[in-house]
């Protein structure tokens, strides 16, 4: 679990821009939204998705793999990091 708004933003963001994942980016974007929704970053996250949404990134495969993630308890929600060390592992 993470608690630092500024920290996942920048992960967001870094994977949007930075690795070409936007994928991945949407996840932290929602998560955002989700759990800091009175944040300055919430307000980034959303213009973001609208960004993501505009160029077809957005599936509803996507949308609804994040949405049943983000349904579970917070501390029992795999990061985009976490899952992909344990990927890593197997």
């Amino acid at each position: 679990m993470i608690d630092n708004v500024q920290e996942i933003y920048q992960e967001a963001y870094n994977l949007h821009y930075k690795h070409k994942q936007p994928e991945d980016s949407y996840f932290y974007y929602c998560y955002i939204l989700k759990f800091f929704p009175d944040s300055k970053e919430a307000k980034y996250s959303l213009q973001q998705i609208d960004n993501l949404q505009k160029s077809n990134v957005i599936t509803s495969e996507l949308k609804k793999a994040v949405s049943d993630e983000l349904e579970k308890p917070r501390e029992q929600i795999k990061t985009i990091r976490t899952h992909k060390k344990e990927v890593k592992k197997k």
